[in-house]
């Protein structure tokens, strides 16, 4: 430490430096005289009292020598250190240091010191003072900090081991440089055993040693703590994790208490060759405040091992008080609390006041019977009725409002004590805690009637509407349910609020928003619910949009709940929970009903809208086949009267050519190529339906496929006027079925010309990756965007193919085939603008055709 003294005669410093080592042990002669008078010894040995004093004297007059160049004191700091280990307060360690500057002083003032050197002399002393101060203070902070949180672990945590772990995380947070701690207890058969650990997880539970043996064994037999430089290679370490880890320095303490070594700690680094004297005193004060924990695990332990070998009075009071899950309260014969445990505290909230119960009036208007809501007097209270009229009560279901502002609902016993002479004494009153049974109970119903509801109607949107109903105020406030329709469209379907002005504000808001920001936008984007505990000040800042914080201020909400409505991984809508005027917070448990609820809820939706499906698919079935009922009645009508026709005409005319026939064979003929048409297409859809779409794959160019298909709908183009203009990629080979894939062309070409006349039609074939991509594009009537979703589904036909021949079976049986290929198939279409279909299909050789390949 630097001296800033005003310059000083060298001799007279000199001397000053001479004088304190010359007089040093003299001065502390002095100083312990003093010292022991005042009664500050606390029976410590000399040895102990001195402590590092002669040392830090030497430091002294180093730092006064001229002719030598002192750097810090390190001995002011040791001890401080020691003064704080031995319980000393600050105060005490101050006043040492002013009784050694009063012996300093005597001192030099009889050995006829100059008073020029008085400033210097203090200067030195103060310096040392501050030094110790601030050390004395920085680790009585930090130990005071440390043994903090090991007294909060010894009260929160539920067993040994996991408080032995917490004491080790604390000493772990404390020090950085640590790099294994372990805590050893002495075991029922009088062996160390490794009970928690860092860094030694191998050791956990499997390493022991007797007292005496190894270090931890020495440790315990000493009763002392204990260092090790190298600790790796010192014989007296037996844990072959621990010189595995090449730990260097290695430090133990013994645990003790009421004078009995129950366990050893150590701790180690690899890094560091020593510990610090802080933290060495920081591990001794931990395990010392820990060891008083350890004791309080095992008696706990042993208490509740015991319990039913202890007697009435002492069960009653220790067990029932500390141990059960009921609220408890005794009360003396005047009525007077004599005691509450900790569950009535639980049941009563942290609020409630110290020293009283509910049977002296303090808990007025705060209590209520559960089947009339009307409030419970004073003298009503079991305990008051026993005490009045030896009354016994049992299970009373009472509403409270604890002084945490949470609402409860216990059930209520109370009961008279009574002397050995039958007087009464005292009342004790139980109160169980029923609030998440009954709830759960409530729950349970709820989810019962809303199935039941959302089970017996067909009208989803009534029966949403009649939930929300439900939902309020029962569960919250304001209900709203969102259904996403077919389309996309988000539709409100139930929206219902317990205040009717809130209500309104809901009902215009409603009307305005839309869903794609905001926390609607959030839910459906994400699939996931969202609860908002505490709406402001800022619960809603990073999720609402403008709009809905100010519509959430207008109705006062204080808490939501949103939940995605979602069945078999599509979200199907939205289920909204909103708490105004009630104050209520929801909490994970309401988020849980809700995504509970929203389960029932998706599932009614979905199969509703399966049902409709049905319906339609039904309806679009019974029209397809009257479809095709007509479309067979049609060609079968025309072939009976080809047939008959040329009957007639051949008994007409026997001998007439057959040539004169041909024109009536040929009308049959189409007739019969139409019918094996729809026939085909028909017993394509109901194999496609069943999975049994065989294939017979060859190997062949595409483009070679195309031109066959566009030669053979020439005719029938040019008839349309709409020409087939052919962009085609040579040498796109791949593995398919030839006839499938021509009947694909053959209805996408026919498609395109018929509803695509007087306009050229143009295919185009290209390669992209390994895919070809086939396009049929025509400029006629277009597909309106409705309708695109549902044109490769079976008996499905936008509302302008209606006016044209057909079953819908076509984009259907197209879609299938091209499917079964690994490929797909797509369409891009605008009204009056014309349509393109996109062909994707996978190239590449057959199965059996595939070269080998080559090993390893």
């Amino acid at each position: 430490m630097a001296i800033a003294s005003a310059p000083m005669p060298p001799d007279l410093a000199r001397r000053l430096a001479a004088f304190l080592r010359r007089e040093r042990d003299g001065i502390i002669q002095d100083w312990e005289a003093a010292v022991r008078k005042r009664g500050d010894g606390r029976d410590l040995s000399p040895s102990a009292l001195r402590d590092h004093l002669p040392q830090l004297l030497d430091q002294l007059a180093a730092l006064a020598d001229p002719d030598r160049l002192a750097g810090e004191n390190p001995f002011a700091a040791i001890h401080a250190l020691q003064r704080l280990d031995l319980g000393f307060d600050l105060a005490t360690v101050v006043e040492e240091y002013g009784t050694l500057r009063q012996a300093v002083l005597a001192r030099w003032s009889s050995d006829g010191g100059s008073g020029f050197a008085i400033p210097l002399l203090h200067e030195v002393l103060d310096a040392a003072i501050a030094t110790a101060v601030d050390r004395y203070t920085e680790t009585r902070h930090r130990t005071l900090v440390a043994l903090g949180r090991i007294s909060a672990a010894a009260l929160e945590t539920p067993d040994l081991d996991t408080y032995l772990q917490q004491l080790i995380e604390v000493l772990l947070r404390e020090n950085p440089a640590i790099d294994t701690v372990a805590v050893l207890l002495v075991e029922p058969d009088g062996m160390l055993r490794v009970r928690a650990t860092v860094g030694l997880e191998t050791d956990l539970g499997s390493f022991a040693v007797q007292p005496g043996e190894g270090f931890s064994g020495t440790v315990a037999a000493s009763a002392q703590p204990l260092e090790l430089r190298d600790a790796a290679h010192d014989p007296m370490v037996r844990s072959e994790a621990l010189r595995a880890r090449g730990a260097r320095t290695l430090y133990g303490v013994p645990m003790v208490q009421q004078g009995q070594v129950i366990g050893v700690a150590h701790m180690s680094s690899c890094t560091a060759n020593e510990f610090s004297d802080e933290d060495k005193l920081l591990l001794r004060a931990m395990v010392e405040r820990a060891s008083a924990g350890v004791v309080q695990h095992q008696l706990r332990a042993a208490l509740q091992a015991q319990g039913r070998n202890l007697d009435a009075e002492r069960r009653r009071l220790s067990v029932m008080l500390d141990l059960l899950p009921v609220g408890l309260l005794v009360l003396d014969r005047f009525g007077r609390l004599q005691a509450v445990n900790r569950a009535f505290r639980a049941i009563w909230g942290e609020g409630a006041p110290v020293g009283t119960g509910p049977e002296d009036g303090s808990f007025d208007d705060r209590a209520w019977w559960a089947e009339s809501g009307r409030p419970v007097g004073p003298t009503e209270w079991g305990a008051r009725r026993a005490l009045a009229r030896g009354e016994e009560s049992r299970d009373e279901t009472i509403e409270i409002v604890a002084f945490d502002g949470r609402r409860r609902t216990i059930l209520h016993s109370a009961s008279p004590l009574r002397s050995e002479d039958g007087e009464i004494v005292g009342a004790i009153a139980a109160m169980i805690d029923i609030t998440e049974r009954r709830r759960a109970e409530d729950e349970r119903a709820f989810l019962a009637e809303a199935g039941r509801l959302l089970a017996t109607s067909l009208d989803i949107d009534e029966s949403l509407r009649q939930l929300a109903a439900l939902v309020v105020p029962r569960f919250a406030d304001g209900c709203v349910v969102d259904r996403i329709e077919p389309t996309g469209r988000m539709n409100e379907v139930a929206l219902f609020l317990h205040d009717p002005e809130k209500q309104r504000l809901a009902e215009d808001f409603v009307r305005a928003r839309g869903c794609a920001d905001g926390v609607r936008g959030q839910v459906i984007g994400e699939g996931r619910s969202i609860l908002v505990r505490e709406a402001f000040p800022d619960g809603m800042a990073s999720r609402f949009t403008p709009e809905e914080i100010e519509f959430a201020r207008a109705i006062g909400l204080v808490s939501s709940v949103t939940v995605p409505l979602q069945a078999h991984g599509r979200t199907v809508g939205i289920l909204s929970l909103l708490s105004t005027e009630s104050g209520r917070q929801f909490e994970e448990r309401d988020l849980a009903l809700a995504q509970e609820l929203g389960l029932r809820v998706a599932t009614a939706v979905e199969n509703a809208q399966l049902y409709a499906d049905a319906q339609e698919a039904i309806r679009a079935r019974d029209e397809t086949w009257a479809i095709a009922s007509h479309e067979l009645r049609n060609p079968l009508a025309a072939l009976r009267l080809q047939v008959r026709a040329a009957e007639r005409q051949i008994e007409k005319n026997p001998e007439a050519p057959l040539r004169d026939l041909a024109p009536r064979l040929a009308a049959a003929e189409r007739g019969v190529q139409r019918l094996i048409q729809l026939t085909s297409d028909l017993l394509d859809t109901t194999r496609a339906q069943a999975g049994r779409f065989d294939l017979r794959v060859e190997p062949f160019d595409l483009a070679e496929l195309v031109r066959e298909v566009a030669d053979a709908h020439a005719y029938e183009s040019a008839s349309a006027s709409a020409p087939i203009e052919l962009r085609l990629e040579e040498g796109l080979v791949g593995c398919f079925d030839r006839s499938r894939l021509e009947q694909v062309l053959t209805n996408l070409l026919g498609n395109a010309i018929k509803y695509g006349p007087d306009a050229p039609i143009e295919v185009r074939l290209r390669r992209e990756g390994d895919e070809a991509v086939l396009e049929v594009e025509d400029r006629g009537m277009g597909i309106p965007s409705e309708d695109l979703d549902r044109i490769f589904t079976p008996f499905e036909r936008t509302r302008a193919s209606r006016r044209k021949k057909g079953v819908g079976l076509g984009l259907y049986i197209v879609r299938r085939i091209v499917e079964s290929h690994g490929g797909s198939i797509s369409v891009r279409s605008e009204v009056d603008r014309g349509s393109t279909f996109t062909v994707r299909l996978p190239l590449g050789a057959c199965p059996e055709e595939a070269p080998e390949q080559p090993a390893g």
